[in-house]
């Protein structure tokens, strides 16, 4: 799918940039609101001339939890293509599943799954070959809640898959949450902006981690600068929201105070404006609730340099599942489109035969979107 933008929307610079390396190349506002590309030798060219227009082509997946890798082809226009900007999105990891508990003893959620990293560059269209393969990686699939009459722990779940333009950008997806055994899990890593292609900050930025366990989290809320936070959200425990996909909400749990609430997935984030994430965690209870999913966003400034609506936006982290007391523990919803962690199930708190724990969920599928300007 392709989308015609017409207007375009850039903080202005007093000064002209750095020559980009090469294979590379920069957009930039000058002083005089005339949009300009550089390319690896230095040379400008002035991007308001007449008869300029950009085209805005898709890329999706095949949804949460799939296992499947979607595949593209595109292929370089013959005429008039100047440059390209690619932005690749990670696919989300799926939460873990929570914990079977025995009489009295702790028994944690599954943590949620980690975000997509988010990464983008910009290609002079002449030192680009005639095609490139598109990889949409698929969402990490949940991990099984605990069914053992005896009690026993969670599994872990998937990964979340890698997105790719060729070989010259690749967004790695966000790790799997991990399953509830009795004592706290870490936080689970979104994808990470140094093991992208282009890494590192400017080009990949964190996908927001998943929920920890033990934790009563509220939504997250909007910090004083948080566009370029290179450590993402510590899921719905952190202030701070990740650039890329929501990070997945932790399982409600049981420990030695008593029973601890599921936690809400990470908001999805976008470049100016935090979306705030739909949908509910499960409640406490018996049963133990099923999360409702959250929000499939909308972004409109995904990428850089445009203030134009995208089709296709980053995702709210799936929510954990509730506790189950001696009753089964509620099911993770999953991450909400595109590359979101899934929520982590929620523990149950005895051993009763027959009733399991409940299951994480599966993270969302990652995306791609080439900006080619003529």
């Amino acid at each position: 799918m392709s989308q015609i933008l017409k207007s375009l929307q850039l903080p202005t610079t007093g000064s002209t940039p750095s020559t980009p390396s090469s294979g590379f190349g920069t957009i930039y506002a000058s002083s005089s609101n005339q949009f300009f590309y550089k390319n690896p030798s230095g040379a400008e060219f002035n991007l308001t001339a007449p008869n300029g227009f950009i085209n805005i082509l898709y890329y999706t997946g095949s949804g949460t939890g799939s296992g499947v890798t979607q595949t593209y082809t595109w292929n370089k226009p013959l005429t008039g293509l100047k440059y390209v900007e690619v932005c690749c999105v990670g696919a989300g990891g799926g939460g873990g599943g929570g914990r079977k508990g025995t009489a009295g003893g702790a028994a944690q959620g599954g943590t949620g799954g980690g975000g997509g990293a988010i990464v983008w560059t910009t290609f002079d269209a002449t030192l680009l070959a005639s095609s490139y393969q598109i990889n949409i990686g698929a969402g990490g699939a949940g991990g099984a809640g605990a069914t053992s009459a005896a009690g026993g722990n969670g599994a872990t779940g998937t990964s979340g898959g890698t997105s790719s333009f060729g070989t010259l950008v690749i967004a790695q997806g966000g790790s799997g949450g991990i399953g509830g055994a009795t004592s706290v899990a870490k936080q689970t890593l979104g994808g990470q902006g140094i093991s992208c292609t282009p890494s590192g900050f400017p080009y990949a930025v964190n996908g927001c981690g998943g929920a920890p366990t033990a934790n009563v989290p509220s939504n997250p809320v909007t910090n004083a600068n948080p566009i370029f936070d290179f450590d993402g959200a510590n899921g719905a425990t952190d202030t701070r929201p990740g650039f890329g996909g929501g990070g997945g909400g932790c399982g409600g749990s049981v420990v030695a105070a008593g029973p601890v609430s599921a936690s809400r997935g990470a908001d999805g984030y976008q470049f100016n404006t935090l979306i705030t994430n739909g949908g509910n965690t499960g409640s406490f209870g018996s049963p133990g609730g099923n999360a409702t999913p959250p929000t499939n966003n909308m972004i409109t400034t995904l990428l850089q340099f445009t203030g134009s609506t995208t089709l296709y936006g980053l995702g709210g982290g799936g929510h954990g599942g509730g506790l189950g007391t001696g009753v089964a523990g509620g099911n993770g919803s999953n991450g909400g489109l595109y590359g979101a962690g899934g929520g982590g199930g929620g523990a149950m708190s005895l051993t009763t035969a027959g009733l399991p724990a409940g299951n994480g969920a599966s993270g969302s599928s990652g995306l791609c979107i080439v900006v080619e300007f003529y």
